[in-house]
């Protein structure tokens, strides 16, 4: 789980593999709960809509492993996360 992940993120940081992987199960999650409707990642390009889902509720913003650079000299890290209801308007 350590080491580099051969790319970068949005913000042009070196992705860790532990980055790829909880990004990965972060998508995972929020499509498979069913109540997301898009997500935005530190890790990906583009907002992700989960089309198969077209009458949820929530948007969510994550950075999955805030912190990555730092896995090497074994300190804390963590996951940050917002989630916002969407109107009616939007749904």
């Amino acid at each position: 789980l350590t080491g580099l992940a051969g790319s970068s993120n949005t913000t042009g940081d070196d992705q860790k593999k532990l980055d790829v992987i909880s990004n990965d199960l972060f998508i995972a999650a929020m499509r498979g709960c069913g109540k997301c409707r898009a997500l935005v990642s530190e890790e990906e390009e583009d907002v992700i809509y989960f089309d198969e889902h077209p009458n949820a509720k929530y948007f969510v913003a994550c950075d999955p492993i805030d912190g990555s650079s730092n896995l090497d000299a074994g300190v804390s890290v963590g996951t940050i996360f917002a989630i916002t209801r969407l109107s009616d308007e939007v749904v």
